[in-house]
């Protein structure tokens, strides 16, 4: 492809599969996003970005649960990592979506006492 041609592609290189994940999340080419992203972790497990791409890769595919569970593991790495947090709730969000006409409530326990017993 062009983007490899561009980059001098590795097929052995993290950076290289990394990066092409990027370029085709960009193109919203989200199926062929996620299939880099997995080979360039395939490489380097260790890398919190790369999880929390492929978190966005599978958020591009509609699997939401699949997608917090990648921005859960990135955030385990890197706690701080810029904007995953964000990106955990809504996937949570769109997995579980609240009826904007429901009524949450909360149960809140009735705590009843009884007068003591005088002596």
């Amino acid at each position: 492809s062009a983007y490899e041609k561009a980059i001098g592609y590795d097929p052995f290189s993290f950076k290289s599969w990394k990066g092409k994940g990027q370029a085709l999340r960009a193109l919203n080419r989200s199926v062929e996003a996620e299939r880099a992203f997995i080979r360039a972790l395939k490489l380097d497990p260790t890398d919190a970005a790369t999880y929390a791409l492929l978190g966005d890769a599978r958020m591009g595919l509609g699997d939401y649960q699949a997608a917090a569970e990648e921005y859960l593991k990135a955030l385990a790495m890197n706690p701080k990592i810029e904007g995953v947090s964000e990106k955990l709730s809504a996937s949570y969000a769109a997995v579980n979506p609240v009826n904007a006409t429901e009524t949450v409530t909360t149960g809140i326990p009735e705590i009843t006492t009884t007068p003591s017993e005088s002596i």
